[in-house]
């Protein structure tokens, strides 16, 4: 099997953003959905995110210097660190927010087939960026749950790359049932519940990176059925 390098997995990622905000944005515009606001929203954030990830993949291959005999390889987790801080501040923080508004002063939406739609590519597009995250994490792994995975891989980018990419998936398929729940039912209370479960979501996924950032930072070892597959 080809070896899946992080810059495709980021790369990737950033164009499936750069999708997901365009398509989002004019549905948002057209419908008044919170949960698309929402959608809008984290594909800018994570597009923003995406672009950080590039950057720090690029200068963390900077070869060593006198100022920095170790090299710079570390200057990765610097930037996903930011990138954790900017969904957990910006993006979590103005999903629930407008889910709250949307809650407690529910506003009619229009154009939901569409909206219908635009989540369900927005699924599949996310969906197949999420499995080449997987498929970096994994490498050469066998037997090992995802959660294992996560927690004992030290390739940082495709673990931050993984959590937007997991979001994205998770955000559509929330969205999708709030939107269907409002079609069924004319209660647009569901479109603003989806978008602060969204919004609770995403925040819960950024403290996650963010630990696991902190944890690298200060040294953390790496485990030994996966120490042959660092590079």
């Amino acid at each position: 099997m080809r070896k899946i390098s992080a810059t495709q997995v980021v790369r990737t990622s950033f164009f499936v953003d750069l999708a997901d905000i365009m398509l989002n944005v004019l549905v948002a515009f057209v419908s008044g959905s919170a949960v698309m606001f929402v959608e809008a929203l984290q594909g800018g954030v994570d597009l923003f995110t995406s672009g950080l990830l590039l950057v720090g993949i690029k200068r963390s291959r900077r070869s060593s210097d006198k100022r920095h005999p170790f090299g710079y390889g570390r200057e990765i987790y610097f930037w996903t660190l930011i990138s954790s801080l900017v969904m957990l501040t910006v993006t979590a923080t103005l999903s629930f927010y407008h889910g709250w508004q949307h809650l407690f002063y529910p506003q009619q939406i229009s154009h939901t087939t569409l909206a219908l739609v635009v989540l369900l590519i927005g699924f599949i597009t996310n969906s197949y960026a999420l499995s080449l995250s997987y498929k970096r994490l994994k490498g050469n792994q066998t037997g090992m749950s995802v959660w294992k995975l996560f927690t004992t891989s030290v390739l940082i980018e495709t673990k931050a790359t993984f959590i937007l990419d997991l979001m994205g998936v998770m955000s559509a398929s929330f969205g999708f049932v709030a939107l269907l729940l409002y079609t069924l039912t004319g209660n647009s209370q569901f479109d603003g519940m989806g978008a602060m479960v969204i919004g609770l979501g995403i925040a819960l996924f950024a403290i996650l990176l963010v630990l696991d950032v902190k944890d690298l930072l200060i040294g953390r070892s790496v485990d030994p059925l996966i120490e042959h597959d660092i590079e």
